[in-house]
């Protein structure tokens, strides 16, 4: 099964960023494949296809690494792009505060899921929340234009309590993925 270790947003902070995602949405004039809201989250390793056999030893060790994690604050803050504005393949919003925290976590479960045969990620970690995809087809100079129009009105400033991390298991379908929460665990309060 294909799965990735994540956290989530709390239901009122994805109220809030709603608003503003229907901002953005409006302000983008190129059609786009747009996250759908109840799929938000922060992916904190993406594992790929993983056996049966291994998934029992991923929950056991988000159960261990996740008792001596505190909970904390995320500030979502700033509509970004991957690689960048100019080029733009992801349109996502930026994680200000919590940034540590998260990579923190990021690099604990790296290090832990080599033991298992995991590769580390070479690119580096940088938590975002995927707000869209940019499609093969669409006009990249149309979306930069507008998007440097949108950064430059659009205010987010929204916060979410992180208090569990989650297995989530994504299932490829024609119509987008679906995830489902297979496994989850508290963090310290």
């Amino acid at each position: 099964m294909r799965l990735f270790i994540a956290v989530d947003l709390k239901k009122r902070s994805k109220r809030l960023l709603r608003s503003k995602f229907e901002i953005i949405k409006k302000g983008i004039d190129e059609d786009l494949k747009w996250v759908e809201q109840y799929k938000w989250h922060i992916t904190i390793k993406f594992l790929g296809e993983v056996n049966n056999k291994k998934v029992k030893d991923i929950k056991e060790l988000i159960k261990a690494s996740s008792q001596n994690i505190n909970s904390f604050y995320l500030q979502l803050s700033g509509l970004k792009a991957f690689p960048n504005a100019n080029y733009p393949k992801v349109l996502y919003i930026n994680i200000k505060r919590g940034k540590k925290e998260l990579t923190e976590i990021h690099d604990n479960f790296d290090k832990q899921l080599e033991k298992f045969g995991f590769d580390r990620d070479e690119r580096g970690f940088n938590p975002h929340l995927t707000l869209a995809r940019v499609k093969r087809n669409s006009d990249k100079n149309i979306i930069a234009d507008s998007f440097g129009k949108l950064n430059d009105d659009i205010f987010i400033n929204i916060f979410s309590r992180v208090d569990k991390i989650s297995l989530i298991k994504s299932e490829l379908t024609l119509s987008g993925p679906i995830y489902t929460e297979i496994f989850t665990n508290n963090l310290l309060f």
